[in-house]
Formats: C-alpha cells, sequence, structure tokens
C-alpha cells in the first residue's frame, strides 16, 4: 500500500531536513523552496540536493521575489512601520506568502498532508498555521515535527548524523534566516541579553572596522512611495534591494540587535542585517517628512502600527490589511523623488531630497522672513491661539 503524500516547505536548513527524515517513515515527501531571495544559483542547487539526500521523492523551487516586493513590500515600505523602531520584519513578513504557496500547490495537486519546520517558541508557527488553515482544503493534515517534538537543534543534528547526513557545526548553534528583505541570526547567546553579542557574528555586513571603501553617495529614487532607482537607474524592486544590500553591507549598515514581543507574547532577541531596508527607510521617511501635510503624517503614526503588527502576526489575510493599505496607497501618490545619501564606515548621513511635490515649494515657506503672510496676520494668530489658554 502506497505511503500518504505529503508536501513538506523546505529551506534545506537543519529543521527542514530533519522534518524530511523524520515524516517519511509515514509520508511520500515531496520539497517546496519558495525563493524569496538571499539565495544565489549555488544555493539554490544545494538545496534541492539536500531534499534528495534527505530522501524526498521530488523537489519543486517557487520564485516568489515580484510576489514578495508587490504584495509585502511595497505596502510595508510605504507605512514605515519598524517594529521596536529597528527591526523591519526581515524574514517574517513573506511567512504568510510562502504558506499560501503551499496551500494553493497542495490543494491544487491533492496532497494529503503539509508540513513546516517551525518551532514551538517562535512567530513562524503561527503565521503558517494561520495561513494554511484559512486556506487548505478540509482534511488536509498539518504536520510540524519540530514543534510537536521539540527536539534540540544539537538533536536534530545527531538524528540527521544517525542516517549519515552531514551536519555543519554552526548550524547547532545558530538559527539563520535570509530573504530578500534581509537576515536574522537567533540562538545561543542572544538568549541572554545580560551577555554581549558575539562582534563575529555576521552574515554579510563589513564589521565597520573592516570597511576600506571610500564614502560614497547613493541615490535612491521613489514612485509613489515605492523604491524605482538608484543612481538615476531605473530598476525592478528585486534587482535594487539586491544592490542596495550589497552597497549597505559593504559599508558595515544595517546590522542591529532586536528584543521584541513575539506573537506567542513572551521576548525574544535576535540579529538582524537588512542593509537595503535600512537605507529605503531612511530615504523614504525624508520623503514622507516634505510632501506629507501634518495631518497625514499624524494619521500615519495611527495605522502604521496596526498594519505591521498583523503583518507580524502573520494576520496578513485579515480584511483591514486591504483596508489600510489602500489608505496608504492613496496617501503615498505623491511620496515622489530621490533622496542621496553619504554612506561611510558604519554611517549613513542625508545629504539632499529633491521631491517635486515638496510643501517647501509652495508659496508659504518658512524661513527668515514670512513668504504669505504678515507680521500682523501671525500677532493676530497668537492672539487667538492663546483664548483657549485662559481661564
Amino acid at each position: 500500500m502506497s505511503k500518504p503524500r505529503l508536501l513538506l516547505s523546505f529551506s534545506g536548513g537543519l529543521d527542514t531536513s530533519f522534518c524530511v527524515v523524520h515524516l517519511g517513515e509515514r509520508y511520500e515527501i515531496t520539497t517546496v523552496t519558495f525563493d524569496c531571495g538571499g539565495l544565489d544559483d549555488d544555493e539554490r542547487a544545494a538545496i534541492a540536493a539536500r531534499s534528495a539526500e534527505c530522501g524526498a521523492v521530488a523537489h519543486h523551487l517557487v520564485d516568489l521575489r515580484d510576489e514578495l516586493c508587490e504584495r509585502i513590500l511595497t505596502p510595508l515600505i510605504r507605512t514605515g512601520f519598524l517594529k521596536g523602531e529597528n527591526y523591519p520584519l526581515c524574514v517574517g513578513s513573506e511567512r504568510g506568502l510562502q504558506a499560501a504557496g503551499l496551500a494553493k500547490m497542495a490543494n491544487a495537486e491533492g496532497f494529503d498532508a503539509v508540513g513546516h519546520g517551525c518551532t514551538a517558541a517562535g512567530n513562524d508557527q503561527v503565521r503558517f498555521d494561520v495561513t494554511l488553515r484559512a486556506m487548505l482544503d478540509p482534511g488536509i493534515v498539518i504536520e510540524a515535527p519540530i514543534r510537536d517534538l521539540g527536539p534540540t537543534r544539537a538533536e536534530s543534528a545527531e538524528a540527521l548524523r544517525a542516517v549519515g547526513i552531514a551536519v555543519e557545526a554552526k548550524t547547532t548553534t545558530y538559527s539563520i534566516n535570509t530573504s530578500l528583505w534581509g537576515t536574522t541570526l537567533g540562538g545561543g547567546p542572544l538568549h541572554d541579553p545580560a551577555k554581549p553579542v558575539p562582534t563575529d557574528l555576521r552574515h554579510r555586513v563589513k564589521a565597520p572596522a573592516d570597511v576600506t571603501d571610500a564614502d560614497v553617495v547613493v541615490r535612491i529614487g521613489f514612485e509613489h512611495g515605492r523604491p524605482v532607482s538608484v543612481d538615476g537607474v531605473a530598476m525592478a524592486m528585486p534587482a535594487l534591494i539586491e544592490h542596495l544590500n550589497a552597497v549597505g553591507a559593504a559599508h558595515g549598515l544595517g546590522r542591529e540587535v532586536h528584543t521584541g514581543d513575539t506573537v506567542l507574547g513572551i521576548k525574544g532577541r535576535i540579529v538582524f542585517e537588512a542593509p537595503a531596508a535600512f537605507l529605503i527607510h531612511r530615504a523614504h521617511l525624508e520623503l514622507d517628512k516634505l510632501t506629507l501635510s501634518k495631518h497625514q503624517l499624524y494619521l500615519r503614526e495611527h495605522l502604521k502600527p496596526l498594519y505591521g503588527q498583523l503583518l507580524h502576526e502573520g494576520l496578513w489575510l485579515d480584511a483591514v490589511m486591504a483596508d489600510i493599505g489602500a489608505y496608504f496607497a492613496s496617501e503615498q501618490q505623491i511620496v515622489q523623488g530621490e533622496v542621496a545619501l553619504r554612506l561611510g564606515k558604519g554611517t549613513c548621513e542625508l545629504v539632499t531630497v529633491d521631491a517635486p511635490h515638496s510643501r517647501m515649494k509652495g508659496k508659504a515657506r518658512y524661513g527668515e522672513t514670512g513668504a504669505g503672510w504678515t507680521g500682523r496676520d501671525t500677532e493676530g494668530f497668537s492672539k487667538i491661539l492663546t483664548l483657549g489658554l485662559l481661564r
């Protein structure tokens, strides 16, 4: 009798490799990697080879980079959301999209079960499960061995070695996740905030002391709140982000520590590297401040935390996300122009902002003297403004 068929979301890392070996006792497994960036051709080939080595009968690669930019990153950039004032939701923001891809493929091809390698402690289990349960055909089973069995990373590594599968030593200490929007590094000493983050815990971002390049000015162009060019050269968004990741990493930018609340309500701590996100958010903020009215800026500060939190928690299918996204798409129609940033050894300095809809180009301008009003006008304005303070 043939085994039931399971479709597994597969990264090729320690956890999902363990899933293939463990679930292979009960299922015929097909793996699928949803490419959201951060992989080169050698890494894609290595993931496919790893799938076969672990015992999967087939492997698929689905390129989600364009869809990620359109459905997730564009509205995220428009909102300007940074969790904890610094974290741009590097990899968590795409999990719902990957889970949706898993559900669509499983439904279309008649799989009996789907699986993921998320842990019981992290956010990704919720992001995957919420989307899967919302989109899967009734009756399909969700398998999550890492969550259900709770093996340590060392135990997972030993289980793989026991069947002849090699495991790199570094994977037993740290969990490393990479996508187009950035990289997160978790585990080991990061669980104790009283301990310093190891200085060599890096993925691609150089330490400022190791930066040898001279200062460089980078010009990022935006249309409707979306980055569209670098140094005057139009680029598709995935290529633009990859380019800025390389430039920012070479100058030691975009690496920080984030401590925040997980979906489960406990505290978590990671190192993240997101050079492109850092540069884009920095430039976009200046355009927002120059082109939007004070009331638009006030309203966005109330909407963006809700949007970012729902995305963080895997609730990207909630109808309110489309509603908030529609507001930001409307608001950002005038957020156009080019922002120049000077990059140095771990430093980023604003140089210029050139925006056709700049609110400093109108009839009323701030300067040594008023433009559009007189001193008598402001005297009367001040008197009227004072009335509400009198008792």
